[in-house]
């Protein structure tokens, strides 16, 4: 049996580290993160303490930049969305919400749609 070695580099266990929390993320946004910040760990223990692993280096950059692409969509897609108008707020609410059609989808719709006021017990739909 060889002898037992110390521990490796702060970077290359910080790096393993983020592995394991991606191991336990149930979230993809947290996932893509820690995916990229391990990958950034690993790319600098690469470039900095092994001082000639340019593959490490080049691959672990390009799964963060990758990860990085993902995390930024997530985001922007999980985003706040603001009506327009106080109607379309009501009108979302009322009818779309309850069908599950998201507030992006709406605001898409939203913006293609014609707004109309009625008064009550007017017929608007005519069946024929």
């Amino acid at each position: 049996m060889g002898e037992i070695l110390p521990a490796g580099h702060w970077s290359f266990q910080l790096a393993n580290t983020f592995l394991l929390l991606s191991y336990v993320s149930w979230d993809v946004l947290q996932l893509r993160v820690v995916l990229c910040l391990g990958s950034l760990c690993f790319a600098g223990w690469a470039a900095f303490v092994l001082d000639v692993a340019l593959d490490t280096t080049m691959w672990n950059m390009l799964f963060a930049v990758i990860n990085f692409v993902h995390a930024t969509r997530i985001a922007w897609q999980r985003r706040p969305v603001k009506f327009d108008h106080d109607l379309h707020e009501r009108v979302y609410h009322e009818l779309f919400e309850q069908l599950g059609v998201g507030r992006l989808d709406f605001k898409e719709l939203a913006k293609e749609a014609l707004l109309r006021r009625s008064r009550p017990g007017s017929m608007l739909i005519e069946a024929g």
